[in-house]
């Protein structure tokens, strides 16, 4: 037994038949991801999907006031959708990643979003309006880090605008990796795809507030 293992082992055959099976697998492999990313790229052109990569900024309850950059990402297959969200934090290196699934029908779009996180039970919910290349509308949810637990629903309309990333960033948020390294990454982006006339508060940030009972 040893004597035939150990002939397999130093065959010539042996390592180039194994080669040969690692190198199909591993293109097996970025085939797969080239066909999903060339999908996603080819969605997010189509006028009625909302599949593809969104922008948007936005204050959550929790975070003290501060402004965040989100990125999203809609994956549409017929009404359903699935949602990943990376939210950037201005102060720190915090990158919150959300997971969440939805429904799109007509132009409105109705989904739920949660953070991924372990140590939290943070979530949403939104209702958005497709309208060319936005959508607009709102979003809710309970502020966890207040002692009341209270209802936060965005007054304003609440914005997300489509946005073609490049090759690589759309890449790593396919692989379900953060597509900007930090906030000011983001943002800049943002500034790009969304140039603002009036300050965030006025357009989609302010918030009406409820205690639960």
């Amino acid at each position: 037994m040893k004597t035939w293992l150990h002939e397999v082992l130093i065959s010539k055959d042996f390592w180039v038949s194994f080669s040969v099976a690692v190198i199909f697998l591993v293109a097996g492999k970025f085939s797969a991801f080239a066909v999903r990313l060339s999908r996603q790229v080819w969605q997010s052109h189509q006028m009625y999907s909302v599949s593809g990569f969104w922008i948007g900024d936005c204050i959550l309850p929790s975070c003290g006031g501060e402004r965040l950059i989100e990125i999203w990402r809609f994956v549409q297959r017929q009404d359903q959708i699935k949602i990943t969200l990376f939210a950037y934090y201005p102060t720190g290196s915090l990158i919150d990643r959300c997971l969440g699934s939805g429904v799109f029908r007509g132009s409105y779009l109705s989904a739920i979003y949660y953070s991924s996180r372990r140590d939290s039970y943070e979530s949403g919910v939104l209702a958005l309006k497709l309208n060319n290349q936005r959508l607009r509308g709102t979003y809710a949810q309970y502020d966890i880090a207040d002692t009341d637990e209270k209802f936060y629903t965005s007054d304003g309309e609440y914005t997300l605008t489509r946005v073609h990333l490049p090759f690589l960033k759309a890449a790593k948020m396919l692989l379900g990796k953060p597509p900007f390294r930090d906030y000011d990454e983001a943002n800049t982006m943002y500034e790009q795809c969304c140039p603002r006339k009036n300050p965030v508060a006025a357009e989609n940030t302010a918030y009406s507030t409820q205690q639960t009972q």
